[in-house]
């Protein structure tokens, strides 16, 4: 999700949820995410443009 889409819903994620946050290049979102896309324009040779995403296994809390 977005950062606008998650704080409109923050409410409503169950604890323990993985949280995927789609915020470029940093992040400002001040709630709890595992999962940060970073950017949209990476590349891997034969596949092409890729996302590039962090894991937290812990998550993140703001």
């Amino acid at each position: 999700m977005n950062r606008k889409s998650i704080a409109n819903r923050i409410g409503k994620i169950p604890s323990g949820t993985y949280v995927w946050l789609a915020q470029y290049p940093k992040a400002t979102y001040k709630g709890r995410y595992n999962f940060h896309q970073h950017r949209n324009n990476g590349a891997v040779p034969g596949f092409g443009k890729i996302d590039v995403d962090t894991w937290t296994k812990g998550g993140v809390n703001r």
